[in-house]
């Protein structure tokens, strides 16, 4: 259950989850799929749910709004590609477009929560983040 989950290491849940799921590292590099574990670790409740969480930022949204090219100029505006940075600017893109987490949410990935924004594009890197929103 979740808090038996909570209690491992990243590492250890990391290989239960390629345990439970061997396609699970997938189109990732070690450290991409333990940053994803290490967040996705406080809100699991199953194994399951882990693949839920990281594969609709692996595959780019065929669909792309304008909303979507805004919001990745906006991120092209950040010098040092980290979390809080990251942050940072969606936070301010928001209150620029009067919009909420949920409607980049839907946009990105088709539901209207998921891992935090700011971990997920520090995890995958400009490159890939950029090829996902534009």
């Amino acid at each position: 259950n979740g808090e038996y989950m909570r209690k491992m290491s990243a590492e250890e849940l990391g290989r239960k989850l390629k345990e439970f799921d061997g396609t699970i590292t997938q189109n990732l590099s070690d450290s991409e799929f333990l940053s994803f574990v290490k967040s996705a670790q406080t809100r699991m409740k199953l194994l399951s749910e882990f693949k839920n969480y990281i594969t609709p930022f692996l595959i780019p949204v065929s669909n792309k709004s304008e909303l979507l090219a805004q919001y990745g100029n906006a991120l092209e505006q950040v010098s040092d590609w980290n979390s809080a940075n990251i942050s940072n600017a969606t936070v301010a893109f928001m209150q620029e477009k009067n919009i909420r987490y949920p409607q980049i949410y839907s946009d990105i990935i088709g539901q209207k929560q998921g891992l935090p924004l700011g971990d997920v594009f520090e995890i995958l890197g400009k490159e890939k983040t950029f090829a996902l929103l534009k």
